[in-house]
């Protein structure tokens, strides 16, 4: 969900007879996750796993739908 940056970037260089590109993008916020929750790849370990984890009720207030397969 959200604005296609992309696009949009494009279709501004488009109306004013040019054009674009994106060179950088950086999603800050999704849902009510930010970018400073975020955990960089390698100090991921098990215990910050266990301490980000979030519970199926949580997860279903979230988003709309899930399919959540065993």
């Amino acid at each position: 969900s959200g604005t296609y940056i992309r696009s949009l970037i494009n279709d501004l260089a488009v109306k004013v007879g040019s054009c674009a590109t994106t060179v950088q993008l950086c999603r800050t916020k999704i849902g009510p996750f930010t970018i400073n929750q975020a955990i960089d790849l390698d100090q991921l370990d098990l215990d910050q796993i266990k301490k980000n984890m979030i519970t199926i009720q949580e997860l279903q207030s979230i988003v709309d739908s899930f399919i959540l397969n065993h």
